[in-house]
């Protein structure tokens, strides 16, 4: 079901807040709050939702490939199984955000802050985490490879147990960071 971005905020103001299954690909909705929407299994592809509040969201199995998340808050969300290969989430607010089994190809997470996020079996290449904060992040059985870590990463503690590593090696064991 396709829908406009005047039609999704009329309908959220009024207490609608399941939009699963939209398609709302390349829509701008910059800058507006939506805490505690649902939109699994969307598409999102190419959206524009830079400076959001989509905190609590719930965005499993959606499409947010190419979408453009610079300053967006989608902390506590669950965005399981998703798409996200070169989203630009630059400057995100991913604190406590499940992203687990997600791939997250060429995502950009440059000097984002993913406390506590869980990364779980995610498909993470040529990703830029360049000075990103990554403080009890997990990434159980994440498959990493060519990952542009520069500048200042903190990274304390960060579980890796079962990660697949870029020349890789699998932490078999319990390992914090």
């Amino acid at each position: 079901m396709d829908i406009t971005a005047e039609e999704l905020l009329e309908l959220y103001g009024l207490g609608e807040r399941d939009f699963s299954g939209v398609n709302i690909s390349g829509i701008i909705l910059r800058g507006v709050e939506l805490p505690r929407i649902r939109l699994h299994k969307a598409n999102l592809s190419g959206a524009d939702l830079i400076g959001s509040d989509f905190s609590y969201a719930g965005l499993n199995e959606s499409d947010l490939s190419f979408a453009k998340l610079r300053r967006i808050n989608l902390s506590y969300a669950a965005i399981l199984y998703a798409n996200l290969e070169g989203a630009d989430l630059s400057y995100a607010h991913l604190l406590g955000t499940d992203l687990s089994h997600s791939n997250l190809w060429r995502a950009n997470f440059q000097i984002a802050r993913l406390n506590n996020a869980r990364l779980c079996d995610t498909e993470i290449g040529h990703a830029n985490f360049e000075d990103t904060t990554l403080i009890g992040t997990n990434f159980e059985g994440a498959k990493i490879n060519s990952v542009i870590p520069r500048g200042t990463l903190m990274i304390s503690p960060v579980t890796y147990w079962g990660t697949i590593m870029p020349d890789g090696s699998v932490f078999k064991r319990p390992y914090q960071g």
